[in-house]
């Protein structure tokens, strides 16, 4: 037998040998995480910054007395691997690395453990596989560790040293662009960074005024401004286009999972997606074909939240679990205000992020889930589309009219698998069992349960008095999975980015009008409340609307907040997505029409607006935006004043 396996043979590894095997071993970890999180520019200084980190930790584990030191450096191993992982999941599903107020949210997996597992890509499986072998080496090798331990003195001055270091480049104290760049990538600083500002920055300093995260996010007085007087101009009211033509009227709006824009009027090997869609959008439809999504990490529930508010979410997790006691004036409120009787619907739990307390205070009077629903017909996360559809008609043939109802499709939810008897779209054979294929036929399935709703509401007098609208909350295929990559990309013809990513339909159907006309202007979710505000005359003075009515806009303008990080856009014709490192000059744009790169020149300013709009809907949201009802200034010092007017 070769000495290397006899027993005690692993003393011949000594720590020569088995330190730059562990060390080799977590710098391909390390390659391959900063691979899946997308790290390019900075990768090279981030790699070096956490090698060094790592390698301290690991001179102190190994310099230790005792049993601790096998324990200490595998829990070390451990905690480093276990960040990675997680944070390429994440980034997997959110285009963007895990945070603190996440854990917050980790309630809101119940329900949607097969979406979690689905999310799981390959290369974060070989971030765990080395675990084991470093373990069995780190465990049986006694050349390992140093034969003398070192004094306490050193290994505290050790650790303080690296502690500073940490401290330092996580919170960038100077305020240089080059460590900001930095800690916005490296693995752990990313993660201390976020600590800090989640927890002991909170207590230190308190809620940061307007002008403290102007500082801190380099947003210019101009950009603010300008934010702050398109919510006082209230311009959206002058709106006459479709002005008031559905006053009156039932408003049913469809929240439609992950539907994407790409669908509507396409055919698939010969069969149509969505045939019901493509009749509304041909008669007696306003449909809006640049439209996008603009959620932060709450998915379905953030869109839900822009889409009646006007408001933007925020990165830091669901709207609904953390502004749900704030008094918003939107659409719910709005209509209850005018007579309207108002409820919401989805097939599925009711607390599913903590929708049951905030939809009571955005002014429901009523919420069908599965404690009223007959779950009679389950696939994935609950209710079918079609099931949950006809149970609705129903319910709405006993409401008091006029009301107002909101309802959240599911079936055609992450990862998208449905039962066979649920399935009518043939896919080719190299598309069977691929998440574009099984997103394609759940696609069509919810498109059927639409049609057959709309022909219930015939049935029972309810359509002709009603305007129907429909929307995608968020995309269905994540660009940077590679298979989703590929075959989106075979299929449009063209490379598969963001701008396609994002697009989601919107339609506004007002039957028995005559209406047929499809609309350009670019557009997202916090955009619906003043549209559909125009069309149904609702008086929007009282409310905070960060959107504009995009009927009648000359221009379209919509910010991101998550997946394309902040300060990203899409205007007009162009699709700007900053930096990874939060930079401008490290973003990248591309042109909406010929889908080529061009020059980012001139879009600063636009970033720039990207990052104000954003960061103050946050601002709004953490102060609760009714202090703001009353805006009449221009001026971020009127902000401030009122601010602090409240705290007195």
């Amino acid at each position: 037998m070769h000495p290397l396996f006899l027993r005690g043979g692993f003393l011949k590894l000594n720590n020569t040998i088995v330190k730059n095997m562990i060390i080799l071993l977590f710098g391909i970890k390390l390659l391959i995480y900063y691979v899946a999180v997308e790290v390019s520019i900075f990768i090279v200084i981030s790699f070096i910054l956490t090698m060094l980190i790592f390698l301290g930790a690991m001179y102190i584990c190994t310099h230790d007395d005792g049993k601790r030191r096998v324990l200490g450096f595998g829990l070390v191993y451990l905690f480093f691997s276990v960040i990675m992982f997680i944070d390429v999941i994440y980034y997997n599903y959110f285009n963007q690395v895990a945070s603190v107020n996440q854990l917050l949210q980790i309630k809101n997996i119940s329900g949607s453990e097969e979406s979690v597992k689905a999310a799981v890509p390959i290369l974060s499986i070989f971030i765990l596989a080395d675990i084991p072998l470093v373990w069995y080496l780190a465990k049986k090798t006694k050349g390992f560790y140093a034969k003398k331990p070192i004094s306490r003195r050193r290994k505290y001055t050790i650790f303080s040293v690296m502690l500073v270091f940490i401290v330092i480049i996580s919170t960038n104290p100077f305020h240089w662009p080059s460590i900001s760049s930095v800690n916005s990538t490296e693995v752990i600083t990313t993660h201390v960074k976020d600590l800090f500002e989640s927890t002991i920055g909170k207590v230190l300093y308190g809620s940061s005024s307007l002008s403290e995260i102007m500082e801190k996010e380099n947003i210019s007085n101009e950009a603010m401004e300008s934010i702050v007087e398109d919510i006082t101009d209230n311009s959206n009211l002058d709106a006459n286009k479709y002005a008031s033509i559905g006053k009156g009227k039932n408003l049913i709006i469809i929240q439609m999972e992950s539907i994407q824009n790409f669908v509507i009027g396409e055919t698939y090997n010969g069969q149509e997606i969505t045939p019901n869609l493509n009749q509304l959008i041909g008669g007696d439809t306003l449909y809006f074909d640049h439209y996008y999504s603009s959620m932060g990490k709450g998915n379905t529930a953030d869109a839900d939240f822009s889409t009646i508010t006007s408001l933007y979410s925020v990165i830091e997790g669901a709207s609904y679990d953390l502004y749900y006691e704030n008094d918003y004036i939107g659409l719910p409120r709005l209509l209850k205000n005018s007579g309207y009787s108002t409820n919401a619907s989805i097939g599925m739990s009711k607390d599913f992020y903590n929708r049951d307390t905030a939809y009571a205070n955005l002014g429901y009077d009523c919420f069908y889930s599965s404690d009223t629903f007959d779950m009679n017909e389950i696939s994935g996360m609950g209710l079918t589309d079609r099931s949950m559809f006809a149970q609705m008609a129903n319910n709405l043939e006993k409401t008091k009219t006029p009301f107002y109802s909101f309802i959240l499709t599911l079936t055609n939810h992450y990862p998208y698998v449905l039962d066979e008897s649920l399935i009518s779209l043939k896919l080719k054979e190299v598309d069977v069992d691929s998440q574009f294929g099984n997103y394609l036929q759940a696609v069509n399935y919810t498109d059927q349960a639409i049609g057959e709703f709309i022909d219930q509401l015939k049935d029972k007098g309810l359509y002709e008095d009603s305007i129907i609208v429909l929307y995608g909350d968020h995309h269905g295929l994540n660009y940077i999975d590679d298979d989703n990559y590929e075959k989106m990309t075979e299929y449009l013809g063209y490379a598969y980015d963001y701008d396609s990513m994002l697009n989601v339909p919107l339609l506004i159907h007002i039957p028995e009008t005559d209406i047929n006309e499809t609309i350009t202007t670019v557009g997202g979710q916090v955009d619906f409340l003043p549209t559909i505000a125009n069309i149904m005359d609702l008086e929007l003075s009282e409310s905070v609307i960060l959107g504009q009515d995009i009927v009648n806009a000359e221009e379209g303008f919509v910010a991101t907040v998550a997946y394309m990080l902040q300060g990203s856009f899409i205007k007009d014709d162009v699709l700007y997505v900053i930096g990874r490192d939060g930079t401008f000059d490290n973003g990248r744009a591309i042109d909406l029409n010929t889908k080529e790169a061009i020059s980012i020149d001139g879009l600063l300013e636009y970033s720039q607006k990207a990052l104000a709009v954003t960061e103050l809907s946050k601002y709004l949201l953490e102060h609760n935006e009714t202090i703001y009802r009353n805006l009449t200034a221009s001026s971020i010092d009127q902000l401030e004043k009122n601010n602090n007017r409240e705290k007195e």
